[in-house]
């Protein structure tokens, strides 16, 4: 018999983003410690999914379709719910009480004792579901929105303070993030900071990277600069873009690589590909293929946006690899990288990244094969040390232990 019922309310891949990269590897170790584990992930599907992957019962459902499905019901808890709106609009409003409202149907028919949710809109979630005796306990994950985009949350003040209380508490993969609704809302709560976890044997700096670097035409002396993540603006893909002639300057031998998940810069990648002999370029990659990426890569770098990134999975992916990291001081990077231990941390400028700053590190990288071994060993020791799964499994136990 299962210990307990677990509901996670995230993305469960494909497409793997940063959080369902993070619960791919999760759950089914949690899962493994004796704990019954569901998930619950949106889809535009009209027909809701039930799928079963390495123990994981996984929930896809359309919320537009869930309404017009049970749109008497829905309707019906919505008026009873009306002391909750406080201010937040009808849309967001509906939309909310229809997914707690599938939420609650699952709580009720797997008996659920916790629920876990992921990014900062599902806060919405909170006030609308059903308790008795403060059970299921609710765990609400959020991330660095409240920085990155203020306004989208500015009239939703007085809705997410009162959302805030009706959780046991908020949860984040960085201080930063954890952090983050506190001065936004002007309001204190109980959080813990539970780091992204990344699996340190498929992770791993003997890997071989060579059949990557033949597919992408990599010289075998080539030294590569590689970046992953979603190819667009809020990763700094353009900084890397607008630089490119000082960049690859720097050495003839040095390719950028950019790879990740399909967004707004990609038709611009591609054109520069064509320009400049030194670009390569892999978008929607194979998730089996990931670790491979990293080892065919030399420097591993995340100049991302200013205030963007919570923590940056893709940096602990890399020194999980043995890789050194350059990235921005973008949110929690520095919570992740040490500086000029495990990696470099540029600064910005006016809010924007110093590339001053960046084309000088990154000299030193590309022309100092020692000092690029020094940072990926100690970003190996870093990584072994706080980003293992057994490790953030145990957190997660923690939480539950600490509510039961």
């Amino acid at each position: 018999m299962a210990k307990y019922n677990l509901l996670f309310v995230g993305p469960w891949p494909p497409p793997f983003g940063g959080i369902a990269s993070n619960l791919f590897v999760l759950l089914p170790a949690i899962k493994n410690k004796g704990y019954n584990v569901i998930t619950l992930s949106y889809t535009e599907s009209e027909v809701e999914i039930h799928r079963q992957e390495m123990g994981v019962n996984n929930i896809y459902f359309s919320p537009v379709s869930f309404f017009k499905k049970n749109t008497f019901s829905i309707i019906s808890n919505a008026i009873r719910g009306l002391k909750h709106q406080k201010g937040l609009t009808i849309k967001k409003f509906i939309r909310a009480v229809t997914i707690a409202e599938r939420v609650n149907k699952i709580v009720e028919q797997e008996d659920i004792s916790f629920i876990f949710t992921y990014d900062n809109d599902q806060l919405h979630l909170s006030p609308f579901i059903k308790r008795k005796n403060k059970s299921p306990r609710i765990f609400c994950s959020i991330y660095g929105a409240f920085f990155l985009t203020p306004d989208v949350y500015l009239n939703e003040k007085k809705f997410l303070r009162h959302a805030v209380s009706h959780t046991d508490k908020i949860l984040s993969c960085s201080r930063y993030c954890a952090d983050s609704g506190k001065e936004f809302l002007g309001i204190d709560y109980p959080t813990k900071v539970i780091y992204n976890n990344v699996d340190e044997i498929l992770f791993n700096p003997q890997n071989d990277g060579n059949k990557i670097r033949e597919k992408y035409n990599i010289p075998e002396n080539a030294i590569v600069l590689m970046t992953m993540g979603r190819i667009g603006v809020d990763m700094g893909i353009d900084f890397l873009i607008r630089e490119i002639d000082s960049i690859t300057s720097i050495d003839k031998n040095l390719i950028v690589f950019f790879v990740g998940a399909r967004a707004e810069l990609c038709d611009s990648v591609e054109l520069l590909a064509k320009s400049n002999t030194q670009v390569r370029f892999a978008f929607s990659i194979p998730i089996e293929e990931k670790h491979y990426f990293f080892a065919a890569c030399d420097i591993f770098t995340a100049p991302t946006k200013d205030k963007h990134a919570c923590m940056g999975i893709a940096n602990i992916e890399a020194m999980m690899s043995g890789k050194a990291v350059i990235a921005s001081r973008s949110g929690g990077h520095p919570e992740t990288i040490e500086d000029n231990v495990s990696g470099i941390l540029v600064p910005f400028e006016n809010g924007k990244l110093s590339v001053e700053f960046y084309i000088d590190k990154l000299n030193i990288l590309v022309k100092n094969p020692q000092i690029r071994n020094e940072y990926g060993e100690q970003g190996r020791k870093r990584a072994l040390k706080l980003f293992t799964n057994d490790q953030i499994v145990e957190e997660h136990l923690d939480i539950i232990r600490e509510f039961s």
